[in-house]
């Protein structure tokens, strides 16, 4: 964890420099790394991705992305592939590389101001990033399409957080039938490998128990 705790004060710097180069303006930030900074989300996340609020070029935007990164980092990656700017940095106070998405595609998404910070360092950037309504919208989508258990964390974590889950009955068995296909390994290693120790023992014992419940229920909100 100690990797993870360093690599997110890592985040936080970048977000500080993209922010005072008003690189971020057009932006607005997403994302687990989002949740984790912005909202407390208790795993870790290693990707800062971002959706834009206008039409951007793609290209003069990584040339300044570059260009302002590599006035403190080393730059690993950089590229325009199908329609996201990427870019991957490393720097050597920090021991693992961060990478970047920039999603050129311009989407309405409900946003807020918000403020993101690590309980490891004093560092805090005001952000656009999108409300705990979106980020569950966003969640169930990435859900049902890629089934990975750290997608069905976070949708616990923000139903815990009080957000209405508004989604029809086949999206509901859906997300019910993929969770029955975790198994102790995917508990343990795969999603425990994100979070504190306290945290992992849990899950590895209780699973989604809360999630599935939710979902379980005849009182859950329809949409």
């Amino acid at each position: 964890m100690k990797d993870f705790a360093r690599h997110e004060l890592f985040e936080i710097e970048v977000l500080r420099e993209l922010k005072n180069r008003r690189l971020l303006n057009p932006f607005i930030f997403c994302g687990g790394t989002m949740l984790r900074l912005c909202y407390e989300l208790n795993r870790y996340s290693v990707d800062l991705d971002f959706f834009p609020m206008q039409e951007i070029d793609p290209q003069d935007f990584l040339q300044n992305l570059t260009t302002v990164l590599a006035g403190r980092y080393d730059i690993t990656d950089a590229a325009h592939k199908q329609n996201t700017v990427l870019c991957e940095v490393r720097s050597p106070d920090y021991p693992r590389r961060l990478k970047l998405e920039f999603r050129m595609q311009v989407t309405q998404y409900e946003w807020q101001q918000r403020i993101a910070f690590s309980r490891y360092g004093t560092i805090q950037v005001i952000l656009k990033v999108i409300t705990l309504a979106e980020a569950l919208r966003m969640k169930v989508r990435a859900a049902l399409d890629r089934k990975i258990i750290r997608d069905f964390f976070d949708i616990e974590f923000l139903l815990r957080r009080g957000v209405a889950l508004h989604i029809s009955t086949e999206t509901r068995k859906e997300l019910l039938r993929i969770m029955r296909t975790f198994t102790r390994r995917d508990f343990s290693t795969v999603l425990g490998s994100l979070l504190e120790k306290e945290e992992r023992a849990y899950y590895i014992e209780h699973g989604f128990v809360y999630l599935k419940l939710k979902l379980e229920s005849d009182d859950w909100n329809a949409g």
